[in-house]
């Protein structure tokens, strides 16, 4: 029984109370309710004596936790009936809300199983169901990192839709012993929306601590993070001393849009059509215009409403007008008023569009189909090369072309200055024509490099390697001949194929290498880009949104949102592979049209 019913009297009627609090200050208060429902009493109580109300919540709350550390204590992380995971992946999906289950079974308004025999569980069972999978979680991760060579993490601030609150999401990246890359959502938690560094410090101070587990070797293995989220966070991880990696897209995406709006032309005919697609859905004669060309099968494909902000507007915006037969376009623009594209122009489109097919091609091998940041550095050379054989006639065309080459050149010499990623695409056995990557000098100096970055690590503590070599004078001997035998006996041939792991070759190489691999192996348990976090993101956002009403603890939510996040991260390579499959055969081939799919 709630604890709400203590403050008032029974009424003349059975569907109103007396305020005990207003009768002791000589005061009358009826209070109408509707059956047994609370909500007018919790209000008056929390309008009109707040400190009650507040004394009230404090007692509801130590009950509350109370109940669920006895519950807690009788756990066992494997007593999950297949019941309970049913119940608790429609929960994760956003199927189910939590306030479906009441603490009484003869209360539940959930039946999900039509099966005799089969009782519905309360709230405490699936909470209690909750929190043992979160335990196999966490026992998931620390069996990755006794088993792993190396780890890194990839760690996001997310503000929710309200804007009230943040989450702070932890991904752990692991190269197995096969050498095969592996993502666990190691934390999901809840944040406040004006924390600074210090406190953000502290939070994943903790959080390190909760991952080594007191073993020196695990924190011997990670390799450094990767942060997306507010600027003013990041100088918590110097006084952490965590390793910075930059996101491999984190200019990238916006070279297109620079190289867009250098060219006036260029940036000119773009505004046009924007504005063209923004009239035609905004008008009625514009939406007409469109039914009557679908219906006469004249219009193919519909021009879709495209954020201005990303650089793949520009990309499919332009398709659509080059794909699109030119006395359509002219039909659409004379149903809303505007003038037509010009004869030149559309000589202009298709040499444009060929352009920003070339970028559009390499941008998404970069962002969603390499496995190792090692890979970035070879992947821009190709995008530059690929721009250059181009041949483009018309005087914005040719523009454009230079001044996307020049913000390609300037993005890879940005790259090149990166020593992780330096390291990176030297230690990757699965590179060919090395010496064009780092032509004359830079081959010597990234060679250097390496030798500095592992006598780093060793002087920290960081690379275990028996006896300490740098107390040994065969320390420059041991690693100039690594490095020897590696350029010319390997670095002369393309050793992998580029669909194999290059960090499988390291591990079955240890002995031959004990110092280039273990550095290798470091190097390349970095993730590419944040595309996991940025997947994750909209439905682990979504379900919170679904669930902020219900009664559900902190804790329970952030449990409810981790095995969601696992779910979604396990699956990110397959599921990007198979939605870009998607769009190709249906034709979705948008962000704003994933969002209505969605």
């Amino acid at each position: 029984m709630s604890a709400i019913w203590s403050y008032y009297y029974p009424g003349k009627s059975p569907l109103s109370r007396q305020c005990k609090l207003c009768d002791e200050e000589g005061k009358f208060k009826v209070i109408k309710i509707q059956s047994k429902s609370t909500s007018n009493l919790i209000s008056h109580l929390r309008r009109q004596h707040l400190s009650e109300y507040a004394a009230m919540k404090r007692s509801q709350d130590a009950s509350l936790a109370a109940n669920f550390e006895v519950s807690s204590r009788k756990m066992d992380p494997d007593d999950v009936t297949v019941d309970e995971l049913q119940i608790i992946s429609q929960i994760t999906a956003g199927n189910i809300n939590l306030e479906a289950f009441k603490d009484g079974n003869s209360h539940s308004l959930f039946r999900p199983f039509h099966v005799r025999g089969f009782i519905s569980p309360t709230r405490w069972k699936i909470v209690r169901a909750i929190r043992s999978l979160v335990d196999r979680k966490n026992e998931e991760v620390l069996c990755s990192l006794r088993g792993c060579e190396s780890w890194s993490m990839n760690i996001s601030v997310w503000p929710t839709k309200s804007d009230q609150s943040l989450f702070l999401v932890v991904i752990l990246n692991f190269l197995n012993q096969d050498g095969a890359r592996k993502s666990l959502v190691a934390r999901v938690q809840d944040c406040d929306v004006e924390m600074d560094s210090d406190e953000f410090e502290m939070k994943l101070s903790l959080f390190l601590e909760e991952i080594y587990d007191g073993k020196r070797g695990h924190m011997k293995k990670f390799a450094g993070a990767m942060y997306s989220g507010p600027k003013n966070l990041i100088p918590a991880f110097s006084s952490l001393k965590i390793r910075l990696v930059p996101c491999c897209c984190e200019t990238l995406q916006f070279v297109l849009e620079k190289s867009i709006s250098s060219v006036e032309f260029v940036r000119n005919l773009f505004g046009k059509f924007f504005l063209l697609v923004i009239e035609l859905y905004r008008t009625q004669r514009g939406r007409m215009a469109i039914r009557m060309l679908e219906l006469e099968e004249k219009l193919v494909k519909r021009p879709l409403l495209q954020n201005i902000k990303t650089w793949s507007s520009f990309y499919y915006l332009l398709k659509w007008v080059a794909d699109t037969d030119r006395h359509i376009i002219e039909e659409l623009c004379a149903a809303v008023g505007f003038e037509p594209p010009s004869c030149s122009d559309w000589e202009d489109i298709p040499q444009i569009c060929q352009l920003l097919q070339i970028f559009h091609d390499v941008n998404n091998e970069i962002l969603y189909k390499c496995d190792f940041v090692s890979q970035i550095i070879p992947n821009l050379i190709l995008l530059r090369r690929s721009l250059e054989i181009t041949t483009v006639t018309t005087s914005a065309a040719v523009a454009l072309k230079n001044e996307i080459l020049e913000q390609v050149e300037a993005r890879l010499a940005a790259v090149k200055d990166n020593l992780i990623w330096r390291l990176a695409t030297f230690l990757d056995s699965r590179s060919s024509n090395f010496q064009n990557i780092f032509p004359g000098k830079e081959l010597f100096n990234i060679e250097e490099d390496v030798v500095q970055y592992i006598r780093g690590l060793i002087e920290n503590g960081e690379l275990e390697f028996g006896q300490n070599p740098l107390l040994s004078l065969s320390f420059d001997h041991m690693i100039k001949s690594e490095l020897s035998k590696y350029r010319k006996k390997f670095l002369s041939e393309k050793i992998l194929s580029g669909d194999q792991c290059g960090a499988i070759w390291w591990i079955y190489r240890i002995e031959k290498f004990p110092l280039l691999s273990r550095a290798a192996l470091r190097v390349l348990s970095f993730n590419t880009s944040s595309l996991a976090n940025q997947t994750m993101r909209r439905p682990v956002t979504k379900l919170h949104a679904q669930l902020r009403r219900s009664k559900c603890s902190t804790l329970t939510m952030e449990n409810l949102l981790r095995i969601r996040a696992n779910e979604i991260c396990e699956e990110i390579g397959r599921w990007s592979s198979d939605f870009f499959r998607f769009l190709d055969q249906t034709g979705l081939d948008s962000d704003v049209e994933y969002e209505f799919f969605r």
